[in-house]
């Protein structure tokens, strides 16, 4: 578990073999709200800020810190900049629709 230096947001990892199936892409299927869609997954190198960017817009949009492997202090709301410190890269998603 990677710690931002508060206790307030932290990672967790995801397994190491998920890791490196995605590292060099990987099929996956993703269901939302009931639709299905294919893609393939692809871990990418980011930049903190892109990282911090991303993980607030999929809370923004309504996705809960447990689904993106945070673990948050109850009633804490993190910045972007807050997120920005606890990743390196994304899993990117192509879809094929």
């Amino acid at each position: 578990m990677t710690n931002t230096g508060t206790t307030n947001v932290r990672l967790s990892p995801p397994p190491p073999e998920l890791m490196r199936l995605i590292v060099g892409g990987a099929p996956v299927t993703v269901t939302h709200r009931g639709h299905v869609r294919h893609g393939r997954a692809v871990l990418v190198d980011a930049a903190p800020s892109q990282v911090g960017a991303a993980l607030r817009a999929a809370m923004d949009d309504g996705a809960r810190p447990f689904e993106l492997g945070l673990k948050i202090t109850r009633g804490y709301d993190p910045t972007a900049d807050d997120l920005a410190v606890i990743a390196r890269s994304i899993i990117r998603v192509d879809f094929e629709d």
